[in-house]
């Protein structure tokens, strides 16, 4: 209630009433049962707003909220050392509760070179699996050591995929480590050599001939190498390259263990290979001839049209594909396996007139590997 207090009046006998606030107690321990001092234990109070109150546990691992009010709280409680614990809607003027905190766990091991010399800046990401997810819940550290030995603690009790990296070399991934509660996972000595190579072959898979000019691509492109990283064979930009006359190609300075390749050419059906083991020098990738779809776009007086959309669709699975006129009204669909295919204009349009989609015109090829079948779309 209100209490008017006006100018030159006295108000006396007022009597307040104060209400006692609700009661939680409780002990925070390990997992052994052993009293933990220090924690941070929040009481996340709504009974009249938003309220966060906060205590220490004691010697003995206890604490107590005597101001809260009447329904129940959420509570968060942290400690250096432990994973985090939440425990939501727990009841006020209740019995004492327990709270177990698990101990974090930690890798340690000892960063080599491959000739044995300690490397002594790298750094250390741990990537924990939970279901079918791997996730980075602990930013990566870095290490500097004389002896390249490093101690990562902090980490929740889990299976781990650790990766290990350093300027200039290949980064290692060890897999399926398993972190235990207040233990180290000693992953011994971790070697890392200069930025990985692969080296292979483009053939024919029919004559087993080399094939010249096959454009070749590690998927993912420059985030699969080293920073300083210079071509060889092939040039071109970093992760692409074409074969030459001896279809060889050649990529160093790969900064992780496996790489996929993509394999092109536009007489050839594209291939790509999966999970290139860095280190590979005997790789040969055979593709197969392919068949060429080519045409043009040109209006009703016989002048080209430029940037007009393509579609391709039929054949096998994954070669449907879209692609647009040049400057002279051509376009192309290389590398085709045999097969019915259709063609049709997407969306195109002259600057005198425009034509519905509806009426765009198709045309229905059937094309064998190794020909070339050409088409005219007239607007």
């Amino acid at each position: 209630s209100e209490i008017a207090v006006e100018e030159g009046m006295n108000t006396a006998n007022v009597e307040l009433r104060l209400t006692q606030g609700a009661l939680l107690e409780g002990m925070v321990t390990d997992f052994a049962g052993e009293p933990i001092e220090g924690a941070r234990v929040v009481a996340i109070d709504t009974s009249d707003g938003l309220r966060k109150i906060s205590k220490s546990s004691d010697l003995t691992g206890r604490f107590v909220f005597d101001n809260l009010g009447r329904y129940p709280v959420d509570i968060a409680v942290e400690k250096n050392g432990f994973a985090d614990v939440r425990l939501f809607e727990v009841p006020v003027n209740s019995q004492q509760i327990t709270i177990q905190l698990e101990a974090l766990g930690g890798l340690r091991g000892t960063v080599l070179q491959e000739d044995g010399t300690p490397l002594r800046a790298f750094s250390v990401s741990p990537r924990i699996y939970e279901g079918d997810r791997e996730l980075t819940k602990v930013p990566a550290r870095t290490f500097q050591s004389e002896d390249g030995f490093f101690q990562f603690d902090g980490l929740e009790p889990g299976l781990y995929n650790v990766i290990i990296g350093a300027p200039g070399f290949a980064q290692a991934t060890i897999e399926s480590v398993s972190v235990q509660s207040n233990q180290w996972a000693d992953l011994q000595t971790v070697r890392l050599g200069q930025g990985g190579r692969v080296l292979g072959q483009v053939i024919d898979a029919n004559t087993n001939e080399p094939v010249a000019g096959a454009k070749v691509t590690v998927v993912g492109g420059s985030r699969n190498f080293l920073a300083s990283t210079i071509q060889t064979r092939g040039g071109g930009r970093k992760g692409q390259m074409m074969t030459g006359p001896d279809g060889f190609f050649e990529f160093i300075g790969l900064s992780v263990p496996e790489v996929d390749l993509k394999v092109e050419h536009r007489a050839f059906i594209t291939e790509v290979v999966d999970n290139v083991l860095s280190g590979t020098a005997d790789l040969v990738v055979a593709i197969g001839t392919g068949g060429i779809i080519e045409g043009r776009v040109v209006d009703d007086r016989g002048d080209f049209v430029a940037g007009v959309q393509v579609l391709l669709s039929g054949g096998s699975k994954g070669t449907d594909s879209r692609t647009q006129t040049d400057r002279k009204g051509f376009f192309v669909f290389p590398g085709l396996p045999t097969g019915s295919y259709t063609v049709r204009v997407t969306n195109f349009g002259t600057a005198s007139k425009k034509i519905p989609l509806s009426d765009a015109p198709t045309f229905t090829v059937d094309l064998r590997a190794g020909t070339t079948e050409f088409i005219e779309f007239e607007l």
